[in-house]
């Protein structure tokens, strides 16, 4: 009888340790959903030179990038920071490109042209920023927004010296 009463009892420690780690999985996803609808910076393409404006959006887990192609057809390309191989800026005297290589991308890049100077600028610093904090291991889900901006935008800048 005392047996029965044992097996019991760890059947039920199982239950309830299998709740809680469910549970724990379940807080995880909910914070993480909570993160990634926090777009930490969005760019647009300038009107008169893209009719219909490509969007780059970046959140703390992803970026995502749209490119309208005529009314209500668009094509969107997301990936995960930590999948980003590469970041590289093209400015000219007004407006400037991105290009993104990514592990998952198809044909490897992503380009948006004719974007302002500063968001170039701020998406190359931004994203060259999670890439570093990425490779050494950072959890940036805890930083307040507006510090988070502040060292992603200073890890990701060039050195000039």
């Amino acid at each position: 009888m005392l047996g029965k009463y044992a097996v019991l009892q760890y059947d039920i420690a199982a239950q309830l340790a299998d709740h809680q780690h469910a549970q724990s999985e379940t807080e995880k996803l909910i914070s993480l959903a909570e993160t990634s609808q926090d777009n930490l910076f969005v760019a647009k393409t300038v009107f008169p030179f893209i009719l219909f404006a490509d969007t780059i959006k970046i959140d703390r887990q992803k970026i995502t990038i749209v490119h309208n192609d005529f009314f209500w057809k668009s094509q969107t390309a997301s990936t995960e920071i930590k999948n980003i191989m590469n970041i590289e800026a093209d400015m000219g005297p007004l407006f400037g490109s991105i290009t993104i290589t990514s592990k998952h991308f198809l044909n490897n890049t992503q380009t948006i042209k004719y974007l302002r100077r500063r968001d170039v600028t701020t998406v190359q610093r931004l994203l060259q920023g999670f890439m570093i904090a990425q490779r050494a291991k950072i959890n940036t889900d805890s930083i307040d927004r507006g510090q988070l901006l502040t060292l992603l935008n200073g890890l990701g800048q060039e050195n000039r010296r």
